[in-house]
């Protein structure tokens, strides 16, 4: 029966660069020789070498990252994840727009390959603790193969406004249906750009205070209070636990710039007393939760973001606009 090979690289997308000069944030994606593959990580099973001589632009002196397949047993499951590359951490742009392009190049035993590549962001400056987001994967074509290097298909978006730093992996995966498959894959050029996103129209000030949601997500939603008390953002994040067993808000307060269009504030889960009248302020019990980002891009379009430290809440982000304002407090022209 026909056997097939897929090959797999989690990465980042691509978006048309400006026309200035922009620096490759990715470690040692260009392979010029062999040093080049200091930072990556071979997380196997199969093996990464560097290949020197076949390079993506036929520099002779330059060369590429290979993933290599082990030999594959007929007693492996269906699809088979082949290899697994991973790149060192590096520092992105926040909100700002990504790209990502490179080329590969690959064959099997049996069967055809193909590829793509995508990236991971964290709200850490080391790529530690949960994720924001796992870009979307740019793919070869369909024309892929082992006669020559192949561009990946291009992707762009931009990042989240709490992503501080990234991560890109490789991944060779196989499928076939009996016998074993052997296969590689030669990656080179690859790139991750991050630009600063354009200037905000909107700076954190009272007119921003009101009930903010995401229409998608009616039932859930955010009392802002940009206050004149030192600066001090009072939120609340009103939502539901991440068992659906109950209601649950979020207490979060910090200071905000002014001259800014985002502040992240610590956020706590206050709990431990009962209804009035029963209600016993020493009762009272605040456990930190994480922290909260809040973006502005304008007076009635903004970004949410989180990182708890809580089990079961996670990271994430979702855009929210406003839903009610404050009288008297008008957005500036």
């Amino acid at each position: 029966m026909r056997k097939t090979l897929s090959v797999l690289i989690l990465g980042v997308a691509y978006i048309n660069a400006p026309a200035q000069t922009i620096t490759n944030l990715l470690p040692n994606g260009d392979f010029s020789y062999i040093n080049q593959l200091i930072g990556w990580t071979n997380l196997g099973p199969g093996s990464m070498v560097f290949n020197g001589g076949i390079d993506a632009t036929g520099g002779s002196a330059s060369g590429s990252m290979s993933l290599i397949s082990p030999q594959v047993p007929i007693v492996a499951p269906p699809l088979f994840t082949a290899g697994t590359a991973k790149s060192s951490c590096f520092a992105v742009s926040p909100g700002g727009p990504y790209s990502l392009g490179g080329h590969v190049q690959g064959g099997a035993e049996f069967g055809a390959a193909d590829a793509a590549f995508s990236c991971t962001t964290y709200p850490t400056t080391d790529c530690s603790g949960n994720s924001v987001d796992d870009l979307p994967p740019s793919v070869a074509p369909a024309a892929f193969g082992s006669s020559s290097f192949s561009s990946l298909q291009t992707v762009s978006g931009n990042l989240d406004a709490s992503a501080r730093s990234a991560n890109c992996s490789a991944k060779l995966e196989i499928g076939y249906s009996d016998g074993s498959v052997f296969a590689t894959a030669n990656f080179d050029d690859l790139f991750f750009v991050s630009t600063p996103p354009p200037p905000s129209t909107i700076a954190l000030d009272g007119y921003l205070s009101g009930s903010w949601y995401d229409p998608s997500q009616s039932g859930q939603g955010f009392d802002l209070d940009f206050t004149d008390q030192q600066n001090q953002l009072v939120a609340y994040w009103f939502s539901f636990t991440p068992d659906g067993k109950s209601p649950m808000w979020l207490y979060a307060q910090g200071t905000y710039d002014s001259s800014s269009n985002s502040v992240t504030i610590p956020a706590a889960i206050v709990s431990g007393t009962r209804f009035s009248p029963n209600f016993n302020p020493a009762d009272v019990q605040r456990t930190l939760w994480g922290t909260l980002t809040f973006t502005f891009s304008d007076c009635n379009n903004g970004n949410v973001s989180w990182n708890s430290t809580v089990p079961g809440y996670g990271s994430g982000s979702f855009p929210i606009v406003r839903l009610t304002r404050i009288k008297g407090a008008a957005c500036p022209q």
